[in-house]
């Protein structure tokens, strides 16, 4: 399925100065732009627990961070419950993800 916008983030050091037309940037500092995420063809890509705590740090609704989760979940992919709780407290929205993590079904979540 073709996505309708890009998200990216990018660090605040390093902002592209032209627009791209359905891109949104999200800037971060850089000491954070770089937790959690992995190299695919020198592109950072953050993981599935970096990328639920990005959105919600966004302002995006918990209705909506739940419905990709579950999401995920029916695709059988696990999420690391302990990374999301400490890039919970990295990001500073720890009462928000106790929130969502209250409600999900742990049946994929992997647990160390």
């Amino acid at each position: 399925e073709d996505a309708k916008e890009i998200d990216m983030i990018v660090p605040t050091s390093n902002v592209p100065k032209r627009k791209l037309s359905h891109v949104r940037l999200y800037r971060v500092k850089s000491d954070i732009y770089k937790i959690e995420s992995t190299l695919l063809r020198n592109i950072p890509i953050t993981k599935l627990e970096r990328t639920l705590v990005d959105l919600i740090r966004n302002g995006e609704p918990l209705s909506i961070v739940f419905a990709i989760v579950r999401k995920i979940q029916q695709m059988k992919l696990d999420l690391d419950f302990a990374q999301l709780e400490k890039l919970a407290k990295v990001f500073r929205i720890k009462a928000k993800m106790n929130l969502l993590l209250q409600v999900l079904p742990k049946g994929h979540l992997h647990i160390p």
